[in-house]
């Protein structure tokens, strides 16, 4: 068991939080490793602060590109990677120092000959890994396969990238989609789990995933819009029975999100108990779902 691990880490303007990260992947059992971490344009100091950790470590290795996003950073760390395995981790998350030691012992083991991927458990944390917080669901084995990915994905589970332990043949020919700034992972998932690979799953938490104000899953409209556009690229990889099944499942979910929320305005305007200027500002904002399913309609017309 002395395979290299490549460990990729994009980044931009984390000078924050990337120091911790590094010493995350610093502190590992497992040695063999080595780290790529890729700056897309940062205007801070984080280079600084990454090349403390290249100047006393040569597993580490700093590059720099123009902006072009965290897709376009995650490819250049695949094509980069010598590893025998991927281990992806952002540059404000955290690893725990059994991470890549566990995920292999898991992967050699005799029962589990053949496995491609590992994934384990998660929890979040804000400030320091103290005060670590329960996500709002439970990782499990049978959530690990693509249709549950396909279908629940963000309004069910999730899985934080950093939680996946990969074999590095299964990037051969996947690279992240640069049209994409957001929901880049969830179209990894899709295409790895819809070649059906092994996967083991070991229930502790090795990951840690950081909540701040400038995590891109907070902005709602910035998730969204590349959740719909990602159907473009869907519609490369599916197959057509699975293509179609997933939009129809979509226009559906978010016909019935316009109709509760229709019915909600409704008893609103019938209230007298709420201010009704305040009240009206606050859904329109949510009105963004009637453009969404006319978007999708507009989609369906070109397919």
């Amino acid at each position: 068991m002395n395979s290299l691990v490549s460990i990729i880490i994009p980044t931009y303007n984390r000078a924050q939080f990337i120091g911790e990260t590094l010493e995350s992947v610093w502190s590992q059992t497992y040695p063999n490793w080595e780290c790529i971490i890729v700056d897309d344009g940062s205007t801070d100091n984080t280079e600084d602060i990454v090349k403390r950790y290249t100047g006393i470590d040569d597993r580490f290795y700093y590059v720099f590109q123009e902006n072009m996003g965290v897709s376009s950073a995650r490819n250049v760390g695949l094509e980069k990677a010598k590893g025998y395995y991927i281990q992806f981790v952002d540059s404000d998350d955290l690893i725990d120092s059994k991470k890549l030691m566990l995920s292999l012992k898991e992967i050699h083991q005799q029962e589990n000959k053949n496995k491609k991927i590992v994934i384990t458990n998660f929890k979040i944390f804000k400030n320091n890994t103290k005060n670590l917080i329960n996500p709002s669901y439970d990782l499990n084995h049978d959530l690990f396969n693509f249709k549950s990915v396909l279908f629940n994905w963000d309004s069910v589970f999730n899985i934080p990238i950093h939680c996946g332990f990969f074999e590095a043949s299964l990037f051969h020919d996947f690279r992240f989609p640069l049209e994409l700034k957001a929901k880049e992972d969830w179209l990894m998932w899709l295409y790895l789990l819809q070649i059906e690979p092994n996967v083991c799953f070991i229930d502790k938490t090795l990951a840690y995933y950081r909540l701040h104000p400038k995590n891109m899953t907070k902005d709602y409209n910035h998730m969204s819009v590349n959740y719909f556009e990602s159907f473009d690229l869907l519609k490369r990889f599916l197959t057509e029975k699975d293509f179609f099944e997933y939009l129809a499942f979509s226009i559906k979910k978010h016909y019935d999100s316009t109709r509760e929320f229709q019915i909600k305005l409704k008893n609103i305007k019938e209230s007298n108990t709420f201010k009704l200027g305040f009240k009206i500002k606050h859904f329109l904002k949510i009105m963004r779902l009637l453009t969404i399913c006319t978007w999708i309609f507009n989609k369906l017309k070109k397919v």
